[in-house]
């Protein structure tokens, strides 16, 4: 006789994998997606606050992104922006908010490159590259945001 393994859900009352299994469903891939970008959103917003190695300064590591708008005001949109990916989680009325406030958000973090590639700003040479990314991820935010959940 060897040790039984409750290797799947349902097995066992109150096996790890059960609440796993619960949790992943009430979740599901769109919220497990929006609480990745919870995380990515709430990390980015303070790193732009943070302080900048010897030589580098805001105004030259940001330029394009303050002619939008101010960096604080970024840092607080990208925070919101997390804390809202990370509630609509789990409350599923507020995921058409989040998705969207995410997908334009990442569109205005591409414009910013864009903007400093077309002004051949010397941070920002290959900035078209980097806006396509951004712009990428934003598509791909609102291409989430379409999927059926848990076969519904």
């Amino acid at each position: 006789m060897g040790l039984r393994r409750f290797d799947t859900p349902g097995e066992h009352p109150h096996s790890y994998l059960d609440c796993a299994h619960q949790f992943g469903h009430r979740v599901g891939r769109r919220g497990a997606y929006l609480m990745f970008l919870a995380a990515l959103d709430i990390v980015t917003g303070f790193a732009l606050l943070a302080r900048l190695p010897p030589g580098l300064t805001q105004a030259i590591l940001y330029e394009p992104f303050e002619r939008i708008m101010p960096l604080k005001v970024w840092a607080a949109w990208w925070v919101a922006a997390g804390v809202l990916a990370g509630v609509a989680s789990l409350l599923h009325p507020a995921r058409p908010l989040a998705f969207g406030v995410a997908a334009c958000l990442k569109v205005g973090w591409a414009l910013g490159y864009f903007i400093g590639w077309v002004e051949q700003l010397p941070f920002f040479v290959r900035g078209y590259q980097t806006s396509i990314l951004w712009l990428g991820f934003a598509s791909i935010t609102l291409i989430i945001s379409g999927w059926r959940e848990n076969g519904k």
